[in-house]
């Protein structure tokens, strides 16, 4: 009877094992196989995906209830005699529809800006 010997390969990773990749120092590296990597890092990797779908359900609540508000006009007032003011034109609506569309893509890619 003969033995089937099989030849593998194993990759080593260096694994952070505070799980900061900023922390460099030699007591908090590790040289793992990738199976033991993954398992070590297991638990970060669910709190991440938990914190990632977290914010981006809270963040589509927050783009909903935005898009459920009533849009407010705000007319100026005008003199006797004059023609309407300037706020009132289909132009400047337009314009501020247009402002307030650019406000909001920036408010949904860089929310921080608005802060």
């Amino acid at each position: 009877m003969a033995a089937i010997v099989r030849v593998t390969r194993v990759y080593i990773a260096c694994a952070h094992l505070n799980h900061d990749p900023t922390d460099n120092a030699a007591r908090n590296l590790a040289a793992l196989c990738q199976r033991c990597h993954m398992i070590h890092d297991a638990a970060e990797h669910r709190r991440r995906r938990w914190l990632n779908a977290y914010r981006r359900r809270a963040l589509g609540d927050f783009l909903a209830a935005i898009e459920r508000m009533p849009v407010v006009t705000v007319r100026l007032p005008t003199t006797r005699g004059s023609s309407p003011a300037w706020a009132e034109t289909p132009q400047a609506a337009r314009s501020d529809a247009r402002q307030a569309g650019d406000r909001a893509v920036l408010a949904r890619a860089a929310p921080d800006l608005l802060a």
